[in-house]
């Protein structure tokens, strides 16, 4: 809703773009660590933030697919890393119920020196596995009744609704959210 008012002020949307880069969305100085960037929703949120000036942190567990991130973050003038990620099923597993209370802790211990951390949980989102597991009609309709709104999100609107909330995130600095 913030941008459509935003964007009610000006002529086109060239402008608007122009207006939130120079005012708004600029992330130089800024460095983001995001998880699963080989692809979909982690790719997404790579590829935004580093078109926002952030040095991103690049993590994967499949080399190959977060090589192909940094690629392509680079290939658009941008700056990226790879990073390693833990490779074991137990680790992953460990690590979704782990994520929330790690979020609080360093959210508290850092929140002095104005560092803001905070732990994405969207509900379920078009991946390649996710497309697997419903692939199946019936199933998949089976799984859509328990989705308010009746779909499941695609990786750009969570990379959107993350940015979204980081540029806008001073405005919430007594919000914590994980």
């Amino acid at each position: 809703m913030w941008s459509w008012l935003l964007a009610s002020d000006f002529y086109s949307g060239q402008q608007v773009d122009n207006f939130h880069r120079t005012k708004y969305l600029r992330l130089s100085n800024k460095v983001a660590l995001i998880t699963g960037t080989g692809s979909e929703i982690g790719r997404e949120s790579a590829l935004l933030f580093a078109r926002e000036s952030s040095q991103v942190a690049v993590c994967d567990l499949n080399e190959t697919a977060g090589y192909e991130t940094v690629t392509m973050i680079t290939a658009e003038g941008g700056e990226a890393t790879l990073m390693g990620a833990a490779t074991s099923q137990v680790a992953y597993t460990a690590s979704k119920g782990g994520v929330l209370s790690f979020t609080r802790e360093i959210s508290v211990e850092f929140a002095r020196q104005n560092i803001r951390v905070n732990a994405l949980c969207p509900g379920p989102v078009e991946t390649l596995l996710l497309a697997e597991l419903m692939s199946d009609p019936a199933r998949r309709q089976r799984r859509l009744v328990h989705i308010p709104s009746g779909r499941v999100a695609q990786a750009k609107e969570i990379a959107q609704g993350l940015f979204s909330w980081r540029v806008t995130s001073p405005r919430l600095s007594m919000v914590l959210l994980s």
